[in-house]
């Protein structure tokens, strides 16, 4: 059977990996350029035709990652190395050096020839029902359901649309795509654009402009439409960043009084949690408390012993 098989004279690159899986499945392989059968190939090639191994691979097509040798050469080739790391002349760890050299190896890599990317390529229209290459149509419907109000990652789950990695490597490739993409997102609810974790800059704007109104941080989560921690994680994004206004880190105004301040220690000592306490908008913030009770060493001492009885209560 192996005789009938010929791959010589090759009407083009190989196509897909069945191909290639014949080709290499002989203990000798056929030299594409003339015909001949070799062990391995690249000392043959070399002196007859004055190749390399890459020029070789490339020319018709054959993964990178593959040697120029037969089924039974790389066979015995693999039970000498197993052999001699299991003798221990051969360390199981591969050195830090070598490490280095895959690492920027794998910096450098070289395109996907036509066959893996034929076959990875099969695989995915096989696994979405498709008969064709996703085209403009299914990238626009794309666009459309997110304009719906889902992420790209709900989208790309739909099974008769590409993934979320097809289609962001589709607008990094498509400039014009990508615009219509990052008009459309703008445009989102802020409560979807928090569940892609990519929130846009006007979101930081708006709570901006709602924190210098003196709102709470749950007043303005609720105006916004997600939760106070995506709120409270934005801004101090932005204060790290350094893109606020000094006026905007200033401590607020304390209109608050000493009767405020011991009103808000009862209500602690009664069980109620301090960040429930601060959203009742007539109560000082948390932070406001602290500021105050650096000032106060008799309400200090009082927070002290009421916050030690709570600890030992719920022992």
């Amino acid at each position: 059977m192996e005789a009938e098989m010929k791959f010589h004279p090759p009407a083009k690159k190989f196509s897909s990996k069945s191909d290639l899986a014949a080709y290499f499945g002989r203990d000798k392989l056929e030299c594409l350029i003339c015909g001949r059968r070799y062990i391995q190939l690249v000392a043959h090639i070399g002196p007859a035709h004055d190749m390399t191994a890459d020029d070789y691979k490339d020319r018709f097509g054959i993964p990178w990652t593959y040697g120029l040798a037969g089924k039974k050469f790389k066979a015995n080739s693999s039970r000498r190395i197993k052999s001699t790391r299991e003798s221990g002349r051969l360390s199981e760890r591969p050195s830090k050096a070598h490490i280095a050299r895959l690492v920027v190896a794998a910096k450098n890599r070289r395109k996907s020839v036509g066959a893996v990317s034929s076959d990875n390529r099969r695989k995915i229209l096989a696994t979405h029902k498709q008969s064709r290459k996703w085209g403009m149509p299914e990238f626009n419907e794309f666009l459309a359901r997110i304009a719906s109000g889902r992420t790209p990652t709900e989208v790309g789950s739909d099974s008769d649309l590409p993934t979320v990695h097809w289609f962001r490597r589709f607008i990094a490739q498509n400039k014009e795509h990508q615009r219509k993409f990052e008009a459309i997102w703008n445009r989102v609810p802020y409560g979807v654009q928090a569940r892609a974790y990519k929130l846009s800059p006007q979101f930081a704007r708006d709570l901006v402009a709602l924190r210098r109104k003196r709102l709470l941080w749950s007043q303005i989560a609720s105006k916004l439409g997600v939760t106070e921690t995506t709120v409270r994680h934005t801004w101090f994004k932005l204060r790290r960043d350094d893109k606020l206004a000094k006026t905007d880190l200033a401590p607020k105004p304390d209109k608050f009084s000493r009767k405020d301040y011991e009103l808000f220690l009862r209500k602690f000592a009664k069980g109620q949690g301090l960040r429930d306490i601060a959203r009742d908008p007539r109560m000082p913030s948390v932070a406001q408390f602290y500021r105050y009770l650096e000032k106060s060493p008799s309400l200090r001492k009082e927070h002290a012993r009421i916050s030690k009885a709570r600890i030992r209560n719920r022992k």
